[in-house]
Order: structure tokens, then sequence, then C-alpha cells
């Protein structure tokens, strides 16, 4: 249960984090940012939550992870599913980022940009984190 939680407070902080750079690099109020109708947000994460993790995890993590990690180390070839050996962390990264990435208005590639530069310093910081976990042990 830890890690649904710390996958959600990630995710979160990398959303605030893309609103609040665009504000301040961009000028683009968080209130511009965001879609503000709730039906909007919920046929969004529906959809998303069909058409992205739900369909493409399965067989991702499923079938072709397992074919990759026979060549290459699991960092390689996906770290967070290889750490719990289950679907529903990937799922939840999956959906989070695909309804978070939705429901931002604006720009698409000021907003790609943003979050992926979050995404990669979080990653670089797991990936050092482990790696200093590792090297005690």
């Amino acid at each position: 249960m830890s890690t649904v939680i710390c996958v959600f407070l990630l995710q979160f902080l990398i959303f605030a984090g893309s609103l609040y750079v665009r504000q301040v690099i961009w000028n683009v109020s968080i209130h511009q940012q965001l879609v503000a109708s709730w039906t909007t947000l919920f046929i969004v994460f529906g959809n998303n939550l069909i058409y992205g993790p739900l369909g493409e995890e399965p067989g991702w993590r499923g079938f072709v992870q397992n074919e990759l990690q026979k060549r290459f180390s699991p960092l390689k070839s996906a770290m967070i599913y290889k750490l719990n050996q289950s679907l529903v962390i990937p799922i939840l990264i999956h959906q989070l980022f695909n309804y978070l990435m939705a429901i931002q208005m604006g720009d698409r590639l000021q907003i790609l940009i943003v979050t992926t530069l979050f995404y990669f310093i979080v990653a670089l910081a797991l990936v050092l984190t482990s790696s200093v976990a590792k090297s005690r042990w």
C-alpha cells in the first residue's frame, strides 16, 4: 500500500510542479491550465483508463517486458514493475500520467516538455537512491 501512496504523491508532485513552472515561465495561470468541467474530467479519466493503461500495460508488462528481461537488466527493462511484481503500480502510473496530461489545457509541447523534465528528475533520483541503498548492503 505504501508504494501506491508514493506513486500518487510523486505523480501529483510532478503535476503540481509542471503547472507551477508553466505559470512562472510562460505566465499561464493555473486556472487557465486545467479543464474545469466535471463531466470532462470523468469522461477523460474513463477514456484514458480503458485505452491507455488497461490496454497497454498487461501486454507490455505481462509479455514484452519478460522477454526483454531475458536480455537486459531489470532497470533497463522496467524498474517499477520488477520491484513489485504487480500490474497495479504500472497501470496506476500510466493512468495518472495520461489523465493528468489530458486535463491540462494549452500548448501541448510546453506541457510535455515540462512534465518530461520532472519525470526525468524523479527517475534520476529513484535510480540514485536505489544505487546508494544497494551499495550500503
